[in-house]
Order: C-alpha cells, then structure tokens, then sequence
C-alpha cells in the first residue's frame, strides 16, 4: 500500500508539472515531455545489487561450487571409500523419499512430490545390491535386515502416494536389482549370459505378481474396509491389477529370453547363428542342452499362468491364445527331449495343421463367442510363421544362378508348403470381407507358400536353375490373375490382382538377375533362348490380360516391352542376324500402330489403353528406324564391310534398307498426329539417305550418270514438296510452289532425256534411262491434267511428245 501511495503522488507530481509546461510550449515539445515522463526511472546500484532474483542466482552458483569441491575434497582424500558411498546412497534415497512424500502431504505440487518418490521407490532396491557387491552387508549376513527395511518404506510409500504407478516403480527397481545379483554371480558375466538363471528369476517374479491380484479385495467388498468413493482405495481394479499386468510384462520377458535363445542356438542355428556365435566366440546356452528341461519348465508356467489369468481374471479370451502357443512350444521341445529327428519340415507341418484347426474352428464357432473373437489373428500367427520359416530353408539355399545346387529339397519339406499354403487359403476364406487387413495377408502367404513350394518342387525334379523355373513359375501370376477376373472388384479380386503382380515382379527380378548373361554373352545352352523368349512371351500374355481385364494403361507399356524382349530372344534361338531385329521390331511395332489405327475407326482411340498402344508402337518404330538408320550409315560409309562377303552392301541389305523406307513411310501415313507424322517424315528421310548411299556403292556410276541420278531425285523431291504445298495452299498461291513444281519437272525428267538421248546415238539401250524417261513424263503429263497444273502439264507434254 505504500508503494501504491508513492506512486500515486508521483503521477500526481508529473500530472501537475505537464500542465504548467503545456501552455508555452508546443504540441512536439509537449509530445516529447510527456514521452519521456512515461519511462521508468533508473535503479541504483543498491536495488540492483539487492534484487531477489540476482540473490537467488548467486545462492543457487555458491551450492553447486560448494558440492563440486566437497565431491574433489572427498576424492583427493579417499573419503569415498564403499561404506561412506553406501551411507551417502542410503541417505540419498531416504532423503529423496521423504522430499517427495512430504511435497504431497503439505503442498499442492503433486505431480513433482509424486515423481520424486517414484524415482526414489525405483532406486532404493539398488542398495541392496550395492552392499553385497561390496561386501559391506552380504546375503549369507544381514542383508535381509535391509531388505525389512526397504519393505516397509515402500510400504509406507504406497499408502501414502495410493497410486498403481508405484506398483510399476516396485517391479522395475525390484527386477533391475535381482538382474544385478544375477549378474554378479560368478563366473561372470558368462553366468548372467547363459540365459538361465534370469529367465527364471523373470518367470518366478511373474508368477507371484500375477496370482497378487487374489490378494486385493475388488471394489464394493466390506471386507477389504476401503471406501469405493475413495481414489485411492486399494482395490483389485486398481492395485492388483498393477500387479496382474507388471507380472504378465516380467513373464513375457523371461520367456522371450528362452525362445531367443532356443532360436539362435538351437532352431535356427545352422542359418547363420553359429557365424554370429563363432565372431563372438560363444556358445549356445545351455538351455538349448542340457538345461532344456528347465526351458519346458519355465515354458509350462507360462501356459499355466496364462490359462490362469483368462480362466480366472480377464475371462476374455485372450490369454487362451498365448496358452495354446505355450502348447505348441511344449510340444516342440518334449520332442526334442525324448531326441526324436524333428526337422523343419515336421515343425512346418506341425504349424500349418494348427493353422488349418484354427481355421476350421473359426468357421464352425459362433461369431460373438469372447473365447473365439481373437482366434482371427493367433491363425494368422500360425499360418505366416511357417511361411517365414519356408523362406528362410529357401534363402539357405538361395542362389542367383540356381537353388538348391548343393542338394535337392526334400519331399516332406515340399508337402509342408503346400499343405501351409492350402492353411492359408483356408484362413483368407474363412476372413471373407470381415477383415481386410486379415484377408490380404492370407492370400500374400498363399502365394508365398505356393511359389516357395514349385521352386522346391521343380528343383527336386533336377530344374534348379532359374532360367529353367521362369517358364514354368510364371504360371502362378497368371493363375492368380485370372482368378482375380472371376472374383470381380471385391475385397478378394483386387487383392489376388496384387499378388499376381507381385509374383510376376519377383520372377522378372529373378530371371534377369540369373539370365544377365544371356542377353550379352552367347550361350552355350541351345534352349536358353528359347526358354527365356517362351518367358518374355507369358509375361506379355500376362501385362495384356491385366490391361484388358482392368482396362489399365500402364501394362500395356509392359505387354510390348515384354513382348519385344520376347521376340528378341526367340530371334537369338534363331540366329538372325542384326537386320533381321530391326526389320521384325520395326514390322511389329507397324501392326501395333495399325491397331491402333483401327480403335480410330471403332472409336474407342480415346481411351488410354489405345493412347498407351500409340505410345508403345512409336517407341518401338524409333527404336528399330534409329537402330536401321545407324547400322546401315556406319556398315555404307565403312570401307571394309562394303567390300566384305559375309556383311557387305548386296542384294539383300539393298532390299533392307527399302523394307525399312516403306514401313517408315506406311507409319507416316498412318499417324493421325501431326508431331508423330513429322518425326516418321524425317525418318523417312533418313532412311532414304541410307538407301541412297547403299544404292552408291552398290551400282558402279560414273560421274555423269552421278550426276543425273541426284538431278533426277532432287527433282522427285521438289514435285513431292510442291504438290503437298499445292494441296495445303488451297485459294492462296505461293509463287514457292510454282517455283517447286517448275524446278521439280525440268531437274526430274530433263536428265533423263539427255541420257536417253545420248544411249540411242551410242546405239546403248539402257532400260533404267528409257523406261525412266518414259514413266516420269508420262507422270509429269498425268498429274499436270489431273490437279491443273501448268508446269508439269507443259513440261510432261513435252517430254512425252
């Protein structure tokens, strides 16, 4: 209140000077007074110097360099001998209790009082193991004196804080000292290591918290005295089952820790555990020897426990599942100890006719039942495992050129496959449309399961390399593809549709991998190509069926890639040569270019499954024009294969060479797209160049005769120019035209004549000079009457005359 009255008289104060100043000064010399009247007056050194927070600073800086060279003092001197630490630890924790108990009990920070008793409950087990490490108090002395004393403080621990959160605290700090006992038992810590002795003090500790939850009276009981109202009445719901739950948590762990185990060390120790073993030079436990008995113990308390807790607690049904693993894993290793052979395949067909059980009880349970309702995901567990299993036999004997090379599968490891595969098909069946998640996952399994079985099985008949599998395996996506067609767009239809793709992709992988060489390196295997060519052409079948089934685009890219890769091969069968692919990629892509021709005149072009055959028929055409244009310029220009017997320019390459001119033009004329019918009009060009060239050096010309044939096609040019730019021009006229059809007939016809005419004075009949000089001007007069042309009219009649 005397601050407030101080500060009242000064805005008094200032109020009063402002007014007395206001009147001869003006409004900026105003504004500014009134500006700097607002700010704060400066402090003095002394408020400065006595601000709480700057006191607090400096008291918080003086404790920790105090602390800092009390702990160097101590350390200098030796004073942190095991007794003193162990004084300081106790302490410590004590101390730490007691803040924390004491911030709940008279103040409103709970959530802080609360984290630091819980941390406190959490370490105090610790001390135990401190003393007995260090000797001070040992488990043959007095240790269990402590150990009173410890309870009773987590006792009044929990009836203070009457929270289940302290009940998590007391298993962590109980667990995380029993595995340091554990740990110092000697010798260790190979002791600690063998896996033995903590699991079984996990299994113990789970054992008894679980059944705990009997010991607390469940809410509404008179006889527990605890009010239900009451937050933290110490009720079955609340504090038993903290303890239910911690217990399940430390049986599961002890138990993970014998399955590991008896995985890496026993099961599946051959496929690549004992390399890991060897690089840490280790051993497997002994729980997967002569200890295994302890293993089917401790594994028959966690079935016990988890029929218990369903039958007796949750009665939900979940629990039950865990028991029927626990009795599968039993089962397993009371084989193992009566030394029964079980090998892989018996344990996968143990699991699949689990699986297959599962199923059939699913299908004739009721639907509502709280016991079946989960037995959807403990058949999915059943039936992927021996899938997984399944995939690691084939991954041991996974090669990229072959499988199995080192000895053929076994007969009972194929029937367990199929036998997991008709499990899984069972259980996508039985899923139908309730769970989509669920019914996905069957069918992927089926699949796996079928593929990893036709692999084994082909490898057993002696087809173990991949190059062999491919035509036969690429049956499955076909199969699964057209079962994909009769289910429809349903959940089952479009999930078969993926997983005939996803076979079909991991057969593609497969093959090109392990047949790498084939495309580059001559076999010596004559089938080869004829397999990998019969391959390529189901693959095709495949991508075509699929964009015709879904009326996608996409695999229609995929249809003529595979179908060209088919060709390909079936031509390197064949032992065509290089003229021979590109005449047949390029005569292939000409069909599907007419096909596509063809929707135009259906309508339908404008659909994307035509527009992909449109692309894929232009990207086969440039492939095979460009290849052509280049093979045949490089093989024309080159001297020595002009001259060569074997690949010189003849007869044949000269009829290539024409072949490939004609289809480049048919595709020009049959290309509705102005872009597409450019690019097919410079290829034409390209490849007349080339035939020109080929043409060159195949007919043995003078100068003169040269001379004639590039004024007779320059002249063939110009009138193929003129006439089209005529058409184009429509009413307008281009003098560009006439000056083209002009040139065009005297540069196309006037050679020809005086070449004609020279023949006859040499009394020479050359029949190409004759019947060409006949042809062009009949043509010349033609064309010139028919479009009304003047040019070639007179220059044809003319020539004709």
């Amino acid at each position: 209140s005397t601050t407030d009255n101080a500060a009242a008289t000064d805005d008094d104060r200032t109020a009063a000077g402002r007014s007395d100043r206001q009147a001869p000064a003006d409004r900026s010399e105003t504004n500014a007074y009134s500006v700097d009247s607002l700010q704060p007056p400066r402090r003095s050194v002394m408020e400065i110097i006595l601000d709480p927070r700057s006191i607090q600073c400096l008291l918080g800086i003086g404790g920790a360099l105090m602390t800092v060279g009390l702990v160097i003092l101590l350390w200098i001197n030796h004073f942190f001998t095991p007794p003193v630490m162990a004084l300081v630890l106790a302490g410590s924790n004590v101390a730490i209790l007691a803040g924390g108990l004491t911030t709940i009990r008279f103040s409103r920070y709970q959530l802080a009082g609360r984290a630091l008793a819980l941390l406190a409950c959490l370490v105090m087990p610790l001390n135990l193991w401190y003393c007995h490490a260090h000797d001070l108090v040992t488990v043959d002395g007095h240790l269990w004196l402590l150990a009173v004393m410890i309870s009773m403080l987590y006792g009044l621990s929990a009836w203070l804080l009457k929270d289940e959160i302290f009940v998590y605290v007391f298993h962590a700090g109980v667990t995380l000292t029993g595995l340091l006992f554990l740990a110092d038992m000697q010798p260790s810590p190979q002791k600690f290591l063998e896996i033995a002795s903590p699991a079984t003090m996990l299994v113990a500790l789970g054992l008894i918290s679980i059944h705990l939850v009997k010991a607390f009276a469940p809410a509404g009981d008179a006889a527990s005295g605890e009010s239900t109202e009451s937050p933290g009445a110490f009720t079955r719901e609340r504090f038993g089952m903290a303890f239910f739950w911690a217990g399940h948590i430390q049986l599961a762990c002890g138990l993970l820790l014998v399955l590991g185990a008896q995985v890496a060390g026993d099961w599946l120790y051959r496929f690549g555990f004992d390399r890991i073993y060897a690089a840490l030079h280790a051993q497997p436990s002994p729980i997967c020897g002569e200890l295994r008995w302890l293993a089917l113990f401790l594994v028959a308390l966690g079935t016990y426990a988890w029929t218990w807790s369903d039958l007796t607690v949750r009665r939900r049904g979940i629990f039950l599942h865990f028991a029927a693993v626990g009795l599968l894993w039993i089962e397993v290793l009371i084989v193992q100890l009566l030394n029964l052979k079980l090998g892989v395949d018996a344990v996968i067909g143990i699991l699949a006719i689990t699986s297959l059980l599962t199923h059939l009880i699913r299908l004739k349970a009721p639907v509502d039942s709280r016991y079946t309702r989960t037995l959807p995901a403990f058949g999915l567990v059943l039936s992927i495992l021996p899938v997984l299993m399944g995939a690691v036999v084939f991954l041991d004997h996974f090669g990229l050129q072959a499988v199995w090379a080192d000895e053929p599968p076994r007969l009972g490891f194929i029937a367990a496959m199929l036998l997991t595969a008709t499990a899984c098909r069972l259980g996508a069946f039985v899923s139908g449309t309730k769970s989509t998640l669920l019914t996905q996952m069957y069918f992927f399994a089926t699949g796996a399961a079928t593929m990893i079985a036709a692999v084994a099985g082909l490898a057993m008949v002696g087809l173990n390399e991949w190059n062999h599998h491919a035509p036969v395996m690429m049956l499955i996506p076909l199969a699964y593809l057209a079962a994909s067609r009769i289910y429809g767009d349903d959940l089952k239809g479009r999930t078969l549709w993926l997983v005939a793709h996803s076979a079909c992709v991991i057969m593609l992988v497969s093959s090109l991998v392990s047949s790498f060489r084939v495309f580059f390196v001559e076999s010596t295997e004559a089938t080869l190509h004829l397999r990998m060519s019969l391959f390529f052409a189901e693959t095709a079948v495949f991508y075509g069926l699929a964009a015709r089934f879904r009326k996608l685009a996409w695999p229609v890219y995929l249809a003529a890639l595979a179908g060209c890769a088919s060709v390909w091969q079936l031509l390197c069968w064949f032992e065509f040569n290089t003229q021979a692919f590109m005449l047949i990629f390029a005569v292939a892509g000409l069909v599907m270019l007419i096909v596509y021709r063809l929707s135009l005149l259906e309508k339908t072009a404008a659909t994307a499954m035509s527009d992909a055959l449109f692309l894929s028929a232009n990207t086969v055409l440039s492939v095979a024009f460009l290849s052509s244009f280049f093979h045949g310029l490089f093989r024309a220009l080159d001297a020595e294969m002009v001259t060569r017997s074997d690949g010189g320019i003849g007869g044949p390459f000269i009829w290539y060479v024409l072949a490939i001119l004609v289809i480049s033009v048919i595709a020009c004329c049959l290309s509705v797209h102005a872009a597409a019918r450019r690019w097919y009009l410079v290829t034409s060009v390209g490849q007349a160049f080339v035939t020109l060239v080929a043409l060159h050096h195949l007919i043995d010309l003078s100068f003169w005769q040269q001379v004639e044939l590039a004024s007779v096609l320059a002249g063939l040019a110009l009138l193929a120019a003129g006439h089209i730019g005529w058409y184009r021009e429509q009413d307008q006229h281009s003098d560009l035209v006439s000056v083209s059809l002009t040139f065009g007939s005297i540069l196309a016809v006037v050679p020809l004549a005086v070449a004609t005419w020279i023949d006859r004075t040499n009394n020479v009949f050359y029949p190409l000079n004759e019947f060409g000089f006949l042809f062009v001007s009949v043509g010349l007069l033609a064309s010139g009457v028919l479009f009304q042309l003047r040019s070639t009219t007179i220059v044809g009649c003319l020539m004709t005359v």
